[in-house]
């Protein structure tokens, strides 16, 4: 069980300096985060887009401010996906095919705002409103997916019978969680498919913080009884993203090391009482000519039996555990031989010592006072 428990601990503790490491698609690291509600302020479509509009330009105008945007959704965030079923130009499903596309709705300069690259076309901008043709930018995934050898710049989508035009394709991300594989994923401007809730997004030059008030002054300037709430920074919102690997490897590592503890103070419990059992024996051997080496040499074998049959247990037993958390690892295997290796290593040594000592005062008996015992 210890052993397990540990595996399991390794691997997550490795997936956590993976999930931490990893790239989530977009690289703007200095930032804010704040929330606005208009559906409580009775806001309309129109009303509400005039609302955004004077909104990101209010808060571009302030010096600290490099770029600026809205989204429904950051992500990596817990609030899910949304998708739409889709039909695109000059692409035949295959049979009992269905076209989901996940998307999120983004203000104007959402690539530049979140530094996300651009692979072709254009990013949205002020231009992108309901009087215009609806557009869309998709990812690299649904580029190679849907548009092998085509040019997906000017392609049509169909979304519920919506059509939009293609306008860029921008580099593949991390949508949902870090572990996630690529997939198909768009972006739809939201002065075309507007939403009364939405998360300002601010590129700072300096310390994000610095600059809500600010931010605050320009929605109360708007209208002094919209709220802003949820702040918080980029890198508060990328710690949350790894929220899970960290809370299981911290479990997993606390009752791993219990059961350690628990494993090695049991073991010597037994070696130490085989040990008494086994002093006249003990005691025999040392007066035929045992040497010291020889008695630690037979109690290590016992404590290193038992321990060997605890080890290839636990192995078995955990190379099935830790099938379960495929989904949840990143950038490490269910077999990732640094967990395995590294904590059969660190059990073994530690069972080694736990056996050391037992055998090591069974070697200092007196023969004499053991034939006595005897």
């Amino acid at each position: 069980m210890s052993l397990m428990l540990l595996i399991s601990a390794g691997l997550f503790m490795r997936s956590l300096q993976h999930a931490q490491a990893a790239d989530p698609g977009f690289s703007t690291r200095n930032g804010l985060l704040a929330s606005v509600d208009l559906l409580t302020a009775g806001y309309d479509a129109a009303r509400g887009r005039a609302f955004f509009e004077t909104l990101l330009a209010r808060v571009r105008q302030h010096p600290g401010v490099e770029a600026a945007t809205l989204t429904n959704r950051m992500p990596l965030g817990f609030g899910g996906t949304s998708d739409l079923s889709a039909k695109i130009d000059g692409y035949t499903p295959a049979p009992n095919e269905e076209i989901t596309l996940y998307y999120a709705r983004v203000g104007s300069e959402y690539l530049k705002t979140m530094g996300i690259a651009l692979v072709a076309g254009r990013d949205f901008t002020d231009r992108d409103t309901p009087e215009r043709s609806d557009v869309v930018i998709v990812n690299e995934t649904a580029v190679r997916r849907y548009f092998a050898g085509r040019d997906p710049i000017g392609g049509r989508i169909r979304l519920g019978g919506r059509p939009v035009e293609i306008v860029g394709v921008a580099r593949d991300g991390k949508y949902s969680n870090i572990a996630e594989a690529p997939r198909p994923f768009m972006y739809l401007p939201m002065q075309q498919w507007f939403r009364p809730d939405s998360i300002l997004v601010v590129k700072t030059a300096g310390a994000p913080t610095a600059i809500v008030p600010a931010v605050r002054e320009a929605l109360r300037s708007i209208d002094a009884n919209i709220p802003l709430f949820d702040i918080r920074t980029i890198e508060d919102h990328l710690a949350i993203a790894s929220f899970v690997q960290r809370m299981v490897a911290s479990l997993l590592g606390a009752f791993g090391l219990l059961a350690l503890v628990l494993a090695t103070v049991g073991l010597y419990g037994v070696i130490a009482g085989i040990v008494s059992q086994r002093t006249p024996e003990i005691g025999m051997r040392v007066a035929l000519g045992a040497s010291h080496r020889d008695i630690v040499a037979l109690i290590l074998k016992q404590g290193l039996g038992m321990t060997g049959l605890g080890v290839a247990i636990g192995l078995v037993g955990a190379l099935a555990i830790t099938r379960l958390f495929k989904t949840l690892l990143v950038g490490v295997s269910t077999t990732d031989a640094v967990s395995f290796i590294g904590t059969t290593l660190l059990l073994v040594a530690v069972t080694l010592l736990a056996t050391y000592l037992p055998a090591r005062r069974a070697a200092s008996v007196d023969p004499l006072a053991a034939l006595r015992y005897e």
